[in-house]
């Protein structure tokens, strides 16, 4: 338990478990925090919730809330995303310059369609995970409704390798092993080293229709060169593993499953330009 903002928090303070039945205490905290810059995205993919983002950002209250969440946690990333953050980039230049003050570590999760803004934002974070959740274009540009740019195009940016993929798994798009392979060996023909696979949240009915189970996949995985699976208790497991692709490129590779998206604690923090929530459901307002 922590005291935040006058409030008493049960927040994550165990290591997740390779057995599921052994979780190391830590002494502190170690906790995410989400930046939701804007609720805008130039992209409509069916299974995302769109929901209303404070596009008046509070800039002076997103920082009090970091100052305040570091003085009782460690703040391990501070992940910037939206929307598409890359559609209001002064916005999102000055939330990362905040959020470095904080953490050592600060993401942008971006379709990329603003490809031309990639390179000016590129220089000021730490990773960047891109939306691909396909091999082909064609099916790629179905899943987002909109065209979307090369792997070739945006991996001309990554001059330090600090983009990354993330696919969510779903049905019609890569829903099962053999296509996660696919879209592995795409990846490493273009010299990407980092693959999340991520299960679907049923944020709407049309998450609900689309969800892939991944645990074939992950259980197919298994014969790979792999650190196994760590256990979140009832609400998620992740698997780890290290592809070598046929063009002899080494991908990190995680698969993340979320089995119960009812938290017994809070996992991240996600401020939406006007408050602090206790996670993405939203379900309590911090300050």
């Amino acid at each position: 338990m922590i005291t935040l903002f006058d409030k008493e928090l049960n927040v994550k303070d165990y290591n997740c478990s390779e057995n599921n039945i052994t979780y190391d205490k830590l002494k502190i905290p170690i906790i995410n925090v989400y930046v939701q810059v804007t609720g805008k995205c130039n992209a409509n993919c069916s299974f995302c919730k769109r929901e209303k983002i404070c596009e008046n950002f509070d800039f002076e209250k997103f920082e009090s809330a970091l100052k305040a969440i570091s003085r009782n946690v460690i703040i391990g990333k501070v992940a910037i995303t939206g929307g598409e953050p890359l559609l209001c980039f002064e916005k999102t230049k000055r939330v990362i310059k905040i959020a470095k003050k904080y953490s050592r570590f600060v993401t942008l999760n971006t379709n990329a369609i603003e490809t031309y803004l990639l390179d000016k934002i590129y220089p000021l974070v730490d990773e960047i995970d891109i939306s691909r959740h396909h091999y082909n274009d064609d099916i790629q540009n179905e899943i987002m409704q909109v065209e979307v740019p090369s792997l070739y195009k945006i991996k001309k940016v990554d001059v330090d390798n600090k983009i990354s993929i993330n696919c969510v798994l779903q049905k019609g798009g890569i829903d099962n092993y053999y296509k996660a392979i696919e879209l592995l060996e795409y990846a490493g023909s273009y010299n990407i080293g980092y693959v999340k696979f991520i299960s679907l949240l049923p944020l709407n009915e049309e998450a609900k229709k689309l969800y892939v189970d991944p645990t074939e996949i992950i259980e197919k995985s298994k014969k790979f060169t792999n650190s196994g699976m760590l256990h979140d208790k009832d609400m998620c497991c992740c698997f780890e593993f290290l592809y070598l692709t046929n063009s002899y490129n080494t991908i990190k590779t995680v698969i993340r499953h979320t089995t119960n998206s009812n938290y017994s604690c809070i996992k991240q923090f996600v401020f939406n330009g006007k408050n602090l929530f206790d996670g993405f459901a939203k379900n309590n307002i911090i300050c």
